[in-house]
């Protein structure tokens, strides 16, 4: 449900697809007051504003990897993948297509693509799009691995990545008709499918899939959604203007401003924007008793938690963390408990694995890694540690929380008799974490709507993650059993085993679940007086269509 901060009334996470909150009690935010006749008086221009980072190379283009949602407002604006959760986000409904339905077998899916669709430069929208977008990721350099991975269950998707087919044979098209064979049951199917943005393929055809996240056509896209790009001036903003081809309810703004700016906070406070989803507690603790501003308690699963680079400085070898006594020494020597109560505060839940333990499928027998800097200097000293090396930190967040958290974990980390040195990433994060590589270990966050998802950035098959971990292919077994198991009681017997596994590779040194937040300026938008909000990383119905300026 969603909550206004001023009324707080509990929050419980759940590792289910895209929850939702409605609002506690009976009280209603500022925007509840507005007679409901002004929906049909709005403001005379209606503009609404958006802020998003600015990034060296990506402040340029909209923000967007190989044809997956990003999580950003741009994206649900712009583009559309061929289902997705309804309002109350308890069912998938159609977006692209007008039907679809899956076999009693649960191995074939049908698709019946709406007819007359278009893209925003009037070109047709068809079949092969879907085709081309579902392709494109099962080969793309950055993508979320919960896409490669559960696609790999389409029939040839095998051949078609080994360059052995020059398409998935399992994907057929048949005028609009859209067919997708598997070779084995996957209960979230249609959940990643409802998560897939269908890119355009006159105009990525010829890109090459390794490096389409650089392409130049995120610099002028055409898009499928309510919105297209009216201009991109770089470094400045990104406008966006009603899509006149798209054939949905057209929506009563007319423009889409988004800044890039060094503060979003700042922005938000001073009016600059109008919506902002956080996780960082400096933002909830400003923006939760500033005038104007409504804020909802969104209930999703957020990890933060260190990647350890096993491939070495830059992918060169002879990583300092390639021995799983030093991991273990890490996770003995930072005092997570201490540092979830001081530094953020006690909105942090320390978490031992994928799995929190507050879950009824968490593995009881892990280890919990109490602070224990003896031990951590123990097993630091049977690694033959190189004490004269520098030991580097990076992390992308730019709040202040986040980096006091990372001078602690520092300073706890010389205590130890380590150099440490933190670097703050100021280009393209992922880009940084996944090709750059020139760091130990790195601070990451992470939202998923399943344990799929954060089991899958261990997959063999996934491209982004992986080659830090030398490509180790012992978790795809036990990721394929979860993928395609449904019965409750199977799926927590492979999560046990999952969990035992991570923690014996300790590949990702698990840290914290934290909460998030949505803020929403509503003294100058006016939502729908039943809206309901989830996790803004996943596509569901904003029902933006009916917001409007005040």
């Amino acid at each position: 449900m969603n909550k206004p901060f001023k009324t707080l009334c509990g929050t419980v996470l759940a590792a289910t697809a895209v929850l939702t909150l409605v609002a506690c009690g009976s009280n209603k935010s500022k925007q509840d007051d507005k007679s409901s006749t002004e929906a049909t008086n709005p403001a005379t221009e209606q503009v609404f504003y958006l802020s998003q980072p600015l990034a060296d190379g990506a402040n340029d283009a909209i923000p967007h990897a190989a044809g997956q949602g990003s999580g950003t407002m741009m994206n649900y604006l712009l583009y559309r993948p061929l289902i997705k959760y309804n309002p109350s986000n308890d069912k998938l409904e159609p977006q692209l297509v007008d039907e679809w339905k899956v076999s009693d077998d649960e191995l074939t899916y049908t698709f019946d693509m709406k007819d007359a669709l278009k893209w925003s430069d009037g070109d047709d929208l068809t079949a092969e799009d879907v085709r081309f977008s579902i392709e494109t990721v099962l080969k793309a350099t950055l993508v979320n691995g919960i896409f490669p991975e559960n696609f790999s269950k389409i029939e040839g998707a095998t051949e078609f990545k080994e360059g052995k087919a020059d398409h998935v044979s399992g994907i057929t098209i048949d005028g609009d008709i859209v067919t997708i064979k598997l070779t084995e049951k996957v209960g979230l199917f249609a959940k990643v499918l409802g998560q897939l943005d269908i890119i355009p393929e006159h105009k990525l055809k010829d890109e090459n899939v390794l490096e389409i996240h650089n392409s130049d056509f995120w610099k002028n896209p055409v898009s499928s959604g309510m919105y297209k790009v009216k201009e991109i001036s770089a470094g400045n903003y990104i406008e966006l203007e009603r899509n006149e081809h798209y054939e949905g309810t057209k929506p009563k703004i007319d423009r889409v401003v988004s800044t890039f700016i060094n503060d979003s906070l700042l922005a938000m406070k001073d009016g600059q924007s109008y919506y902002l989803y956080t996780n960082k507690i400096d933002d909830y603790e400003q923006l939760s008793n500033t005038p104007g501003i409504t804020g909802f308690d969104v209930d999703i699963l957020f990890y933060r938690y260190f990647i350890t680079n096993l491939s070495g400085h830059k992918g060169e070898g002879n990583s300092l963390v390639d021995d799983v006594k030093v991991r273990q020494a890490l996770m003995y020597g930072i005092d997570r408990e201490k540092l979830a109560n001081s530094i953020f505060r006690g909105h942090m839940t320390v978490n031992q694995a994928g799995v929190p333990s507050q879950f009824p499928e968490y593995e009881k027998s892990l280890e919990t890694y109490t602070f224990d800097p003896e031990k951590a200097k123990k097993l630091l000293n049977e690694a033959n540690f190189d004490f004269s090396r520098t030991f580097k930190i990076t992390y992308y967040h730019t709040d202040q929380t986040t980096i006091n958290f990372i001078e602690a974990v520092a300073q706890q980390l010389k205590e130890l008799g380590i150099t440490v040195e933190t670097v703050q990433i100021t280009s393209d994060p992922t880009t940084a974490l996944t090709q750059t590589k020139d760091y130990d270990i790195a601070l990451k966050g992470f939202s998923t709507f399943s344990y799929e998802s954060w089991y899958g950035e261990y997959s063999s098959k996934s491209t982004s993650l992986t080659p830090l971990f030398n490509n180790d292919d012992s978790f795809d077994e036990l990721l394929d059993q979860l993928i395609t198991t449904s019965d409750e009681k199977e799926r927590a017997k492979i999560l046990s085993e999952l969990q035992k596994l991570e923690q014996e590779k300790l590949h990702k040194l698990p840290l914290f679940t934290s909460p998030a937040y949505l803020f929403i300026n509503t003294d100058k938008v006016q939502l729908p007086e039943d809206m309901k909000f989830s996790n803004p990383y996943y596509y569901y119905d904003l029902r933006f269509e009916e917001w409007y300026i005040k």
